[in-house]
């Protein structure tokens, strides 16, 4: 619902559709990505390598928000795997989501689980409860295919304004209402959701000191732990020299040219758990080396909604 200027209640009605369902006008897609994701997004290599099969094996399970005036307002994508309902069993996070759907689809293994990747709000509509109605709509996709249980590796919004606080003390603040501190997670758990378990190592980002640099802001004059602003929820550590013959990593300082700058950034995230709709009605830096790669790690968090669960007022 909105508050209008001359105080009247309206209420923003959209429709899901499939993205490839018609060809998207480039500038609704461009206005909708604009400042979602941080500059060095594209930097997991692991995802690099699947992200395009994935996006074609999986076309259908990508979907769009449409306005009354047939404006692109949201997006969201998922992939399907088969999962067994342990904890045990779980995606390492969100780049091992995608081989786990890889992995089913080359070899005929019956996907049961429906993994939502990915949910973007365009930036002006914002605050309109859009993401509930996306993460809705493709919660209504498992349904439609009978997959009985649906998880996101979930990236907590407010985390970065936190970066010394560990992901498990942030994942349980709460309002005074009993609701989740942090947005993104409150309209997760607002449709249902549940917290089950963290992701320490969803993804790892690869780069140079260089580009560690550029994407940044920052100058990293040497090794070590850095805390990223503005970045993903995270405490970052951008790099440790590692010299290359050694098979586990040791920190150090040296100027050969035989060491190469290696690190973790970690963006803590967690795994929550949704129940499927119902069928029926669903539509780190060297200070010598500028060139030589950098890697960051993210945390995820994972998350599971519980039966019945029905939609709430969204606000992120």
């Amino acid at each position: 619902m909105l508050q209008g200027r001359a105080g009247y209640i309206a209420r923003v009605l959209c429709v899901a559709e499939p993205m490839n369902a018609r060809p998207r006008p480039d500038g609704q897609l461009e206005a909708l990505f604009a400042g979602g994701w941080p500059a060095f997004i594209t930097a997991d290599q692991d995802v690099k390598q699947r992200i395009g099969r994935v996006r074609e094996l999986f076309a259908d399970l990508e979907l769009v928000l449409l306005d009354g005036g047939g404006v692109i307002v949201a997006a969201g994508w998922a992939v399907p795997i088969s999962w067994t309902g342990e904890q045990a069993d779980l995606p390492a996070g969100y780049a091992d989501s995608l081989a786990r759907a890889l992995a089913a689809e080359h070899s005929d293994q019956a996907a049961d689980t429906l993994v939502v990747m990915a949910a973007q709000v365009h930036p002006d509509r914002r605050g309109q409860g859009l993401a509930g109605e996306l993460l809705t709509a493709l919660r209504g996709l498992a349904g439609q295919r009978g997959w009985q249980q649906v998880i996101a590796p979930v990236r907590p919004t407010l985390k970065a304004r936190y970066p010394l606080t560990p992901i498990g003390t942030f994942a349980s603040w709460t309002r005074e209402d009993g609701s989740p501190l942090d947005p993104w997670l409150r309209t997760h758990w607002r449709l249902g959701a549940r917290v089950i378990a963290m992701a320490p190592r969803s993804q790892r980002m690869t780069g140079t000191a260089a580009g560690w640099e550029s994407w940044t802001g920052m100058v990293l004059p040497s090794s070590g732990d850095y805390i990223i602003p503005a970045g993903w929820p995270c405490c970052t550590s951008i790099a440790t020299v590692t010299k290359a013959s050694i098979p586990s990593p040791t920190s150090g300082s040296s100027t050969s040219n035989s060491h190469r700058p290696r690190g973790g950034w970690t963006t803590p995230r967690r795994w929550w758990r949704c129940q499927p709709a119902p069928a029926a009605g669903a539509p780190g830096a060297s200070s010598t080396s500028r060139s030589q790669p950098v890697n960051a790690d993210t945390q995820r968090l994972l998350t599971i909604t519980s039966p019945g669960a029905g939609d709430g007022g969204m606000d992120a």
